[in-house]
């Protein structure tokens, strides 16, 4: 592990130990409970929270419709909000180009589960809206509410993003996807006092010099990119820790 691998290079009297805990389509919802539930018995010194541009979307959608929530707005459980048949093939007919041409574009598909959705806290939707003022509004009390459990527990935060490669240069002709999302975390960890560390400058400098670091016509990191976002946030983080 890299930042593993760097930690334990930068300081030879101390041995330090990165367990990685993620896991793919959690959100601050998931993260929350399974802390509370099971990695608070790990007694970590310190949680790194990586958030993800689709967290608004499955905080909202993929998850609170299947939540319990306690009287203080508190989780207590959560599962996969659950879809219809019906909404499940209108996913199909918005997707695919041909069950258009035959069943006609679906109605009332905004909450369905496609890529257009997932995204359109960044892109489509207006930060000034009351959506995404209500979705992205409800994933920050989240990670407030993350923050303090880690801190309650005796452990110290630190909040991390990257960026999709749309937030830097966008596929065809579309336009550059906003960052008033990573403004808000970063506005969050300002007021808790949480460092916080965005890999959008790092990353965009090696983008402009022609580093491959996605996938081909997609947002994700390839393994180029997965390495060099790994080893800017150890940078920063070995380098944070020599400030201390």
């Amino acid at each position: 592990m890299v930042l593993e691998t760097q930690l334990n290079a930068s300081n030879r009297s101390t041995q330090y130990q990165v367990i990685n805990c993620g896991t793919s389509s959690y959100s601050p919802l998931l993260h929350l409970l399974r802390y509370k539930h099971q990695l608070h018995r790990l007694r970590p010194d310190e949680v790194i929270v990586n958030i993800d541009l689709t967290d608004i979307y499955d905080d909202n959608v993929r998850y609170r419709a299947g939540a319990v929530f306690a009287e203080d707005g508190e989780p207590l459980s959560a599962g996969p909000a659950r879809f219809s048949t019906k909404e499940l093939m209108d996913a199909l007919r918005f997707r695919f180009y041909t069950a258009r041409l035959f069943f006609g574009r679906p109605r009332g598909h905004e909450l369905l589960p496609t890529e257009e959705n997932v995204f359109a806290y960044h892109d489509e939707l207006s930060p000034d809206s009351a959506r995404w003022q209500q979705h992205v509004g409800f994933t920050i009390d989240l990670l407030r509410r993350l923050v303090d459990n880690i801190r309650t527990s005796g452990a110290r935060v630190t909040l991390t993003m990257y960026p999709y490669r749309e937030q830097i240069r966008p596929l065809g002709s579309g336009p550059v996807w906003n960052r008033a999302f990573e403004a808000r975390v970063a506005a969050l960890a300002g007021d808790l006092d949480v460092p916080f560390y965005s890999a959008y400058d790092d990353i965009r400098a090696l983008l402009m010099q022609g580093a491959r670091l996605y996938w081909t016509n997609d947002s994700h990191f390839n393994p180029d990119g997965q390495r060099a976002w790994s080893e800017a946030f150890a940078r920063y983080y070995v380098a944070r820790l020599g400030t201390e």
